[in-house]
């Protein structure tokens, strides 16, 4: 649940000095249980054909960034990460009837790229614009 609310505050200076301050602030409670908890989770979701995930992918539309986050981490654990993504985009390839729109949808197989990519790829997007953009602004 997120709230949206001002709040005054109170210092020691007078109030004409003081500036302004907002804050957007979220609450997440969540249950951590014992990894040895999670293994049967996990062992369903690392099966090699993947049902639970594309399951779980047709369930959670609206909640992909946060499962897409928890797949990533659970797969990048067991170095299976592309194994997953492999997977899954096969899976929106085989889906889809045109081919002008593939990939365009906000489905878990574009959200893992994303994440995967913005995880290993920024090192190497910044030393291989870095000089580039460095001249553009040079100039």
């Amino acid at each position: 649940q997120e709230t949206e609310d001002w709040y005054k505050l109170t210092g020691m200076t007078p109030m004409g000095e003081w500036g302004s301050l907002r804050l957007r602030m979220r609450y997440l409670d969540d249950l951590i249980m014992p990894c040895e908890e999670y293994s049967p989770l996990q062992q369903l979701l690392l099966e090699p054909e993947l049902y639970a995930v594309k399951a779980l992918a047709e369930l959670c539309h609206n909640d992909r960034v946060p499962l897409a986050t928890a797949l990533l981490r659970v797969f990048r654990h067991e170095k299976r990460e592309t194994e997953l993504i492999r997977i899954l985009c096969q899976a929106e390839v085989a889906r889809e009837n045109e081919t002008t729109t593939l990939f365009r949808g906000a489905s878990l197989a574009t959200t893992l790229m994303d994440l995967y990519m913005r995880a290993e790829c920024s090192g190497f997007l910044q030393s291989a614009v870095s000089e580039t953009v460095q001249r553009i602004l040079e100039s």
